[in-house]
C-alpha cells in the first residue's frame, strides 16, 4: 500500500519542534519540514503502512548524507545548529548526547546519533 501523508500549511517556526516532536509522538516514519520562505514551514508527516510484525526498508535516492554526532567531520568542531542553541539541549535531551564529546564545542557534533531528526 502507498504511505500515508499528512500535510500541515503554515506552521510558525515557534510551533515547528513542538509539531516534529508531536509527528515523532505518532510514530511518523518520516517527517520533513519545508520552509517556505514567508516566515512558515510545511510539515509533511508520512505513516508507512508495514505488515505487522515487520518493519519498513529504508530507500535513498539521489543525495544524502548522515548528518551531526562525535563522528561527523564534515562539521566543524565548534559548528552550530540553525534551530537550537546551547540553552535547548536540557529540553530536548532525546536529540542530544549527555555531555559535549572532548575537543568540541558545537551542537552539531554533540547530536545523538541514535535519534530521530532531519536536517535540511
Amino acid at each position: 500500500m502507498p504511505p500515508h501523508i499528512f500535510t500541515l500549511d503554515k506552521v510558525a517556526e515557534s510551533k515547528l519542534i513542538e509539531t516534529i516532536k508531536k509527528a515523532d509522538d505518532d510514530n511518523a516514519d518520516i517527517v520533513t519540514a519545508v520552509n517556505d520562505k514567508q516566515g512558515t514551514f510545511t510539515v509533511e508527516s508520512t505513516f508507512m503502512d508495514h505488515p505487522a510484525g515487520t518493519s519498513g526498508t529504508i530507500i535513498r535516492v539521489g543525495k544524502m548524507s548522515i548528518f551531526g554526532g562525535p563522528g561527523d567531520t564534515g562539521v566543524g568542531p565548534d559548528e552550530g545548529l540553525s534551530l537550537f542553541e546551547a540553552s535547548d539541549v536540557a529540553a530536548n535531551s532525546d536529540l542530544f548526547l549527555p555531555a559535549q564529546p572532548p575537543g568540541t564545542t558545537g551542537l552539531a557534533r554533540r547530536l545523538n546519533p541514535q535519534a530521530k531528526y532531519l536536517a535540511s
